[in-house]
């Protein structure tokens, strides 16, 4: 990502970040943008398609850059993937699990990954973002586009830290606020190139009551 991004520093392009199902109005859009600057062209950069089933169960080099964290509060487990890492809270719920997921990675293998470690008997284990194509959507794209879904919640409600490359071509490191503050950008202050989540628990039951009202 960081030389994709030198490269078109170089040329004079316009880096796009693309995702998965990702509109054609965005492209129209930059095109004009490369336009209106006196740009070369553009060029369309999307991150490799981290598929865990294509992985064949064998252990990958590692994709993330793992951030300090306390080894008395955390346990660190990392997916055979390379590409997702979850850090076990030792005082769960009253310290929330946190999860490290490449910008590759799909949603729904973010959180089959959790529920496969992070067994509870009252809890199953999600990252907030609850996009229709679960299965499609990549966390880059995801966290770009502040993708919602159903429970109208982005990743800005759990988001701890991202890496993004920036149109230097460099890694930013970025927590708290300024992490949040690039949710919903579409890839204008970087490409997204990592993000840590906070993990919420929900309910492993949940059951719903109808009472029926009398009414004219």
């Amino acid at each position: 990502a960081v030389r994709a991004v030198r490269f078109c520093h170089t040329n004079r392009l316009l880096a796009l970040p693309i995702g998965a199902r990702t509109s054609a109005l965005g492209a129209f859009e930059a095109e004009v943008f490369a336009r209106r600057e006196g740009l070369s062209g553009m060029l369309g950069l999307q991150m490799e398609d981290l598929n865990r089933a294509s992985s064949s169960g064998k252990i990958q080099d590692c994709l993330l850059k793992l951030p300090d964290y306390q080894r008395d509060e955390f346990d660190l487990i990392l997916d055979n993937s390379g590409a997702m890492a979850v850090l076990v809270s030792k005082n769960f719920p009253k310290i929330p699990h946190r999860v490290i997921a490449h910008a590759g990675s799909h949603i729904r293998e973010v959180n089959q990954f959790l529920n496969e470690h992070l067994r509870h008997e009252k809890y199953h284990f999600r990252v907030m973002p609850d996009p229709t194509s679960q299965g499609e959507a990549q966390v880059g794209g995801v966290v770009a586009a502040g993708a919602e879904g159903g429970n109208r919640s982005n990743a800005a409600e759990d988001l701890v830290s991202l890496i993004v490359i920036s149109a230097n071509g460099e890694e930013v490191f970025l927590t708290g606020q300024e992490a949040k503050d690039l949710v919903g950008m579409n890839g204008c202050a970087g490409m997204i190139f990592q993000a840590e989540f906070e993990v919420s628990a929900f309910p492993r039951h949940e059951h719903g009551i109808f009472i029926p009202i009398r009414g004219s």
